[in-house]
């Protein structure tokens, strides 16, 4: 499981700073001409996790804002699907839901990950994503 300090690691490493603040309705934000990344100060600990997954994709993607719809759709739906990748591997997922079972709540506190996040994997694994499999099977 990769931690919050692992993340903003990652972060530095592209070249993006990570800064907290009130965001009012908004969990996070990718500012590509200032290579930042904005969390709000109020999100929980799998909050902060999952969304600075997220955005660390916009980061590395280099996205901008855009009033395309189908092209934001875009963005965030790559966005979602790497930070789901970047958050659960597949073993992890599996003995998350041997432990607990496959409602997404449960899920999600045992992966220490917002319940969009495992949403996500689990409709990755649905559209059968090579990276959502174990080895060997």
């Amino acid at each position: 499981m990769k931690t919050t300090g692992e993340l903003l690691d990652q972060a530095t490493s592209q070249g993006t700073t990570v800064e907290w603040a009130n965001l009012g309705r908004r969990s996070g934000t990718y500012n590509h001409t200032q290579h930042r990344i904005t969390l709000h100060t109020k999100l929980t600990s799998y909050q902060e996790r999952s969304t600075l997954a997220h955005e660390i994709s916009h980061a590395h993607w280099h996205d901008i804002h855009t009033t395309c719809p189908a092209e934001s759709e875009r963005m965030e739906r790559r966005a979602d699907a790497e930070a789901a990748r970047n958050l659960i591997t597949p073993a992890e997922y599996a003995t998350a839901e041997a432990e607990v079972g496959s409602h997404i709540g449960a899920l999600a506190e045992y992966l220490e990950v917002s319940t969009w996040v495992v949403e996500i994997w689990q409709r990755e694994a649905s559209y059968g994503r090579r990276w959502t499999c174990l080895e060997g099977t």
